[in-house]
């Protein structure tokens, strides 16, 4: 056999084990049928939070006031959304008047009659059944991208590794303050249609428009000796 073909033999023998090789490994890639946007998209996750109230016929006391304020201001941090009040339906003297009274503590605290409502449940014919307020706390499920990574210098095709989009959809959901945000725009307040009628005839009449001046507003630097 010439050197010439010998040659020709080595670089033959030497493609097929390339080729095995990519063909060993070839199943280790994932698929990348899906969108960058649909890989690892942030999921949201409810969590129950609940306060419990012992019923007295004589309403809430001091503290379950406090306590309601304090709730409140949790479930505004938290993002709000539907505020339930649970009484108990029979067995509990005091289940009424203390939950009408967590009602109009709610209101008093600021929220509006469509983000709460009152729900009877069953206590067993317990006395001391509690009366309990309750919302469903939204977070925003992350994956783990570190754990994803793998070998990636060992691939057989131009697919996208297994953590390909993992770290910049874990970084939009570690920014998400209320995950409700993912799934759609919040609703907006109604225009004032007084003032815009009040600002548009100004404006056909010639007359400004701009609020009036504030001394206090002004940008003029301080004179004062340190």
């Amino acid at each position: 056999m010439t050197l010439k073909a010998l040659s020709h033999v080595t670089m033959v023998i030497a493609s097929l084990s390339l080729s095995a090789c990519a063909t060993q490994n070839r199943d280790q890639t994932p698929s990348s049928s899906t969108s960058l946007s649909e890989r690892f998209a942030p999921q949201m996750e409810t969590h129950p939070q609940t306060l419990l109230l012992a019923p007295h016929e004589t309403g809430l006391s001091d503290r379950q006031q406090q306590a309601i304020a304090a709730f409140v201001a949790q479930w505004r941090d938290n993002g709000g959304g539907l505020m339930t009040v649970e009484a108990a339906s029979t067995g509990a003297p005091g289940a009424y008047e203390t939950s009408a009274q967590a009602l109009t503590a709610l209101e008093m605290a600021g929220l509006e009659p469509h983000q709460m409502r009152l729900i009877g449940y069953d206590g067993g014919g317990a006395i001391d059944a509690p009366v309990r307020i309750r919302y469903d706390h939204a977070t925003v499920r992350r994956s783990d991208c570190a754990a994803l990574v793998g070998d990636l210098g060992i691939s057989a095709s131009n697919d996208v590794p297994d953590s390909f989009g993992c770290a910049l959809n874990a970084n939009m959901a570690a920014q998400v303050v209320n995950p409700h945000d993912l799934f759609g725009p919040r609703t907006q307040d109604p225009a004032d249609a007084g003032r815009r009628l009040y600002e548009l005839d100004l404006y056909r009449k010639g007359a400004v428009t701009s609020s009036a001046k504030d001394d206090q507003a002004s940008g003029a630097v301080s004179k004062a000796i340190p």
